[in-house]
């Protein structure tokens, strides 16, 4: 009577001995996922820098819709001031 796994063949063909192959691999996949784990983080402070520019964008976006509408109310009161003189040819009515 043999060994239970006498008949079984790696995917090569090759006898299985135990998964020799998975031993010489792991250090393939140890630095499969330290380069995956380093990418993350790339693109994770990538995305974080994007945040911030966002937000000051919006900040800045907010300052100019101020400045646009205390703009907008000066012009009104400088339109109303305006508005009490006339010009009648050459002559400024008051």
């Amino acid at each position: 009577m043999g060994s239970r796994h006498a008949g079984r063949r790696t995917l090569d063909g090759g006898p299985d001995r135990g998964r020799p192959g998975l031993l010489r691999a792991t250090p393939f996949l140890k630095a499969l996922a330290v380069n995956a784990a380093a990418e993350q983080s790339r693109g994770i402070d990538d995305v974080s820098q994007l945040d911030e520019m966002t937000q000051r964008n919006a900040a800045l976006v907010e300052e100019a819709a101020a400045a646009a509408a205390s703009m907008e109310r000066q012009s009104e009161g400088l339109e109303s001031a305006v508005a009490t003189f006339k010009l009648s040819g050459d002559r400024l009515l008051v």
